[in-house]
């Protein structure tokens, strides 16, 4: 399942779960426009030879690598249960 279809399903879980208190933002890399706006935290990711997609809360990266919905709903629980 493609990067974007994956996001919109997790966006779908975790807004069932959590409300509007955790919102998911998709950026596509592809766009020059998200690659110029991110370009910092894409480097990071990159030097620290980290995969992609990369999955923040509160700016923490939680979760990198292909998006499997109930391993990133199980980090995303985590970090939410420890703010």
């Amino acid at each position: 399942m493609p990067s974007s279809e994956a996001a919109a399903a997790l966006g779908q879980s975790l807004s069932r779960i959590y409300g509007p208190e955790i919102a998911l933002r998709y950026y596509d890399l592809n766009d020059p426009e998200v690659q110029t706006a991110h370009a910092e935290t894409i480097a990071e990711l990159r030097q620290d030879r980290l995969p992609f997609p990369a999955i923040f809360l509160d700016g923490e990266l939680i979760y990198a690598g292909a998006i499997n919905l109930l391993r990133v709903l199980a980090a995303v629980g985590r970090a939410y249960g420890h703010r």
